[in-house]
């Protein structure tokens, strides 16, 4: 309320508004009636009423700040779409290492029974490498699951 005030009333109330994290729920919720105030303001003038100076430094002042936070929660959107698809794509490549392991091994000891396979699939990248590599010492599914035991 104190930004619809004057002077150094609103002064102070934009420069509180200003100081808060880009994430804090007062600043969200303050912007998004801004946003609305905003978009009022424009469409009255829009049809010709005349706005006040002082509301027209206020709807510059709140646009920008406006804009700025608009722009903070597009960088932290696609950082956290980085993150999360290389997330997915670090899990499809291990699932993709456990699948192909899994096939060598059928390949050269015959089917496997299904807990040797999901205990596979539980394995992490190093360790399904590492997999990947002893098995062509593996002759009988004994070698593969003692390897299994000693390498968890």
């Amino acid at each position: 309320m104190r930004i619809l005030g004057k002077g150094r009333t609103q002064e102070k109330a934009i420069r509180e508004l200003e100081a808060l994290p880009t994430n804090h729920p007062y600043r969200e919720n303050v912007l998004e009636l801004i946003y609305k105030l905003l978009h009022i303001l424009s469409v009255n003038k829009s049809k010709g009423e005349v706005i006040e100076k002082e509301d027209e430094d206020l709807m510059r002042r709140l646009d920008v700040l406006y804009e700025e936070t608009l722009k903070q929660y597009g960088q932290q959107v696609r950082q956290e779409g980085r993150l999360e698809g290389l997330q997915q794509g670090l899990q499809l490549k291990q699932e993709g290492e456990a699948l192909l392991t899994i096939r060598q091994l059928k390949r050269l000891l015959g089917e496997l029974p299904p807990e040797i396979e999901a205990e596979i699939r539980g394995l992490n990248t190093n360790t399904i490498e590492a997999l990947a590599e002893a098995l062509l010492d593996f002759k009988t599914l004994e070698d593969l699951t003692n390897w299994l035991a000693n390498n968890q």
